[in-house]
């Protein structure tokens, strides 16, 4: 910087401006970013097709969920509060038709949004961007709504993240059929640690498992439990008082409604949250 003061001309110069007065031309183009986000865009990858699934998944939960006292093999608090991730992630994510969530994971089928000569995915469809928001998302969700958590404890609370596209609603609804069966055999495989050990079970299928639980207090586990939950929003007609009109008027409202997921629920209510709903994530009413 150079300024005068009583005739005299005074040269200063900030440790910034120094920097970069003596950095080399080509230097200033280097550190400008041009070749780093040239290197951010080629390793960027995008959703395709009409439906994608994001699934966030709790880092080492075992180990936090027995250090925390929660009960086995499954504990009414810890649902509630991944129930309540899951309608976070819900609201959160831009086209999304449900959420279904079973043990310490959620995933979320959601779909572009917009009209159909413009349909635009959640910021653009880049992978890496939803992954790393519904991973922190879920992340403070969790920590949020977690009566149990002790600040004071040693563990991280972190949930990875993973997307793909899905090709058809049928690939949607193959995908969450999918994760069903896997929390099914889950929550057999967690009964069955809760009455006999490992060596008892050691190289026992998850078939012969549930055999073993018949006659057990455990021989029934909850819908909720056993077939994990589903999350999703439905319409209800309601009245609100319309000032102009000075009267009341029927309207529509949209409300978050869950269900264990079921066969039943999976084969009657997912068909029509793919095909017929298309919600923001300011759509809740």
């Amino acid at each position: 910087m150079v300024f005068q003061e009583e005739g005299r001309t005074y040269r200063w110069e900030s440790p910034m401006a120094t920097a970069l007065i003596d950095s080399p031309g080509n230097e200033l183009d280097f550190l400008s970013g041009d070749r780093f986000k040239e290197a951010e865009a080629e390793a960027q990858s995008y959703l395709a097709g009409p439906y994608a699934a994001i699934r966030v998944d709790g880092k080492n939960f075992s180990a936090y969920t027995r250090a925390q006292g929660y009960a086995v093999p499954y504990d009414l608090g810890f649902m509630r509060t991944m129930d309540g991730v899951a309608r976070n992630l819900l609201q959160f994510i831009d086209g999304a038709c449900f959420a279904y969530v079973q043990s310490d994971e959620v995933s979320v089928v959601f779909k572009p949004t917009g009209p159909p000569e413009d349909r635009q995915w959640w910021f653009g469809g880049k992978i890496q961007k939803l992954v790393s928001l519904a991973g922190a998302k879920a992340s403070t969700s969790f920590l949020s709504s977690d009566s149990l958590f002790d600040e004071t404890s040693s563990f991280d609370v972190l949930f990875d993240a993973r997307a793909l596209s899905l090709e058809s609603e049928e690939d949607a609804e193959q995908y969450l059929r999918w994760r069903r069966f896997d929390a099914q055999k889950n929550s057999i495989s967690m009964a069955a640690s809760t009455l006999f050990t490992e060596q008892e079970l050691h190289g026992v299928s998850s078939r012969d498992r549930a055999e073993m639980l018949q006659g057990t207090e455990l021989e029934r586990l909850p819908d909720g439990f056993f077939n994990g939950r589903l999350h999703y929003r439905t319409k209800r007609l309601g009245t609100a008082w319309n000032p102009k009109l000075g009267r009341e008027v029927e309207v529509e409202r949209t409300e978050l409604t869950s269900a264990p997921a079921t066969r039943e629920t999976v084969e009657n209510v997912v068909p029509s949250l793919l095909v017929h709903r298309s919600y923001d994530r300011d759509a809740i009413g």
